[in-house]
Protein backbone atom coordinates (compact mmCIF):
# COMPACT_ATOMS: atom_id res chain seq x y z
CA UNK A 1 0.00 0.00 0.00
CA UNK A 2 1.61 2.95 -0.91
CA UNK A 3 0.22 6.08 0.83
CA UNK A 4 -0.27 9.02 -0.48
CA UNK A 5 1.19 7.68 -3.59
CA UNK A 6 1.90 11.44 -5.37
CA UNK A 7 2.73 11.62 -8.97
CA UNK A 8 4.68 8.30 -8.25
CA UNK A 9 7.91 9.48 -9.54
CA UNK A 10 9.67 7.53 -6.63
CA UNK A 11 8.00 4.55 -6.86
CA UNK A 12 7.60 4.01 -10.17
CA UNK A 13 10.91 2.63 -11.16
CA UNK A 14 10.24 0.53 -7.71
CA UNK A 15 7.04 -0.69 -9.14
CA UNK A 16 8.54 -1.98 -12.36
CA UNK A 17 11.05 -4.46 -10.63
CA UNK A 18 7.72 -6.02 -8.97
CA UNK A 19 5.54 -7.59 -11.45
CA UNK A 20 4.22 -10.22 -9.28
CA UNK A 21 2.87 -7.63 -6.20
CA UNK A 22 -0.25 -5.44 -6.77
CA UNK A 23 0.33 -2.19 -5.35
CA UNK A 24 -2.73 -0.06 -3.99
CA UNK A 25 -1.65 3.76 -4.30
CA UNK A 26 -3.67 5.55 -2.51
CA UNK A 27 -3.88 9.46 -2.97
CA UNK A 28 -6.60 12.47 -2.34
CA UNK A 29 -5.60 14.56 -4.72
CA UNK A 30 -7.36 13.57 -7.97
CA UNK A 31 -4.59 16.05 -9.74
CA UNK A 32 -1.61 13.41 -8.23
CA UNK A 33 -3.67 10.13 -9.34
CA UNK A 34 -4.26 11.68 -13.12
CA UNK A 35 -0.41 12.16 -12.93
CA UNK A 36 1.10 9.38 -11.44
CA UNK A 37 -1.53 6.90 -13.75
CA UNK A 38 0.67 8.87 -16.79
CA UNK A 39 3.68 7.81 -14.77
CA UNK A 40 2.77 4.70 -14.20
CA UNK A 41 1.47 3.75 -17.88
CA UNK A 42 4.88 5.51 -19.44
CA UNK A 43 6.53 2.38 -17.21
CA UNK A 44 4.64 0.05 -18.16
CA UNK A 45 2.58 -0.98 -14.85
CA UNK A 46 -0.09 -2.93 -14.83
CA UNK A 47 0.21 -4.18 -11.32
CA UNK A 48 -1.10 -0.62 -9.66
CA UNK A 49 -4.54 -0.04 -8.29
CA UNK A 50 -5.37 3.63 -8.04
CA UNK A 51 -7.62 4.63 -5.23
CA UNK A 52 -8.94 8.36 -4.11
CA UNK A 53 -9.23 8.75 -0.70
CA UNK A 54 -8.66 10.49 2.47
CA UNK A 55 -5.47 9.12 3.68
CA UNK A 56 -6.33 9.30 7.21
CA UNK A 57 -9.75 7.13 6.94
CA UNK A 58 -9.13 4.42 4.09
CA UNK A 59 -11.95 3.09 2.66
CA UNK A 60 -9.88 -0.91 2.40
CA UNK A 61 -11.05 -3.94 3.73
CA UNK A 62 -8.54 -5.26 7.17
CA UNK A 63 -5.83 -7.35 6.14
CA UNK A 64 -5.25 -6.66 2.61
CA UNK A 65 -1.84 -5.68 2.86
CA UNK A 66 1.81 -7.01 3.97
CA UNK A 67 3.56 -3.84 3.51
CA UNK A 68 2.89 0.31 3.67
CA UNK A 69 4.75 2.94 2.43
CA UNK A 70 4.09 6.59 3.54
CA UNK A 71 7.30 8.62 3.50
CA UNK A 72 5.55 11.53 2.38
CA UNK A 73 2.27 11.13 4.31
CA UNK A 74 2.43 14.66 6.01
CA UNK A 75 2.68 16.55 2.78
CA UNK A 76 -0.54 17.48 2.91
CA UNK A 77 -0.77 18.55 6.58
CA UNK A 78 -2.07 14.88 7.90
CA UNK A 79 -0.28 13.70 11.01
CA UNK A 80 1.81 11.29 9.86
CA UNK A 81 0.39 8.92 13.61
CA UNK A 82 -2.79 9.02 12.14
CA UNK A 83 -1.99 7.47 9.27
CA UNK A 84 -0.15 4.74 10.36
CA UNK A 85 -2.82 4.16 12.52
CA UNK A 86 -5.35 4.19 10.48
CA UNK A 87 -2.71 1.82 8.03
CA UNK A 88 -1.50 -0.64 10.56
CA UNK A 89 -3.81 -0.57 13.87
CA UNK A 90 -6.94 -0.05 11.45
CA UNK A 91 -6.10 -3.89 10.50
CA UNK A 92 -5.13 -2.66 6.96
CA UNK A 93 -1.78 -4.66 7.26
CA UNK A 94 -2.05 -8.66 7.38
CA UNK A 95 -1.39 -9.30 10.54
CA UNK A 96 2.29 -10.68 9.81
CA UNK A 97 2.58 -6.82 8.10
Amino acid sequence: MDVPVGTGVFTAPVYARLPNATIIAVDSSMGMLRKAADRFRRHGLKNVRLLHADVANLPIADSVADQFKGFTVTHRGNSKSVVYLEASYNRKLWMDG
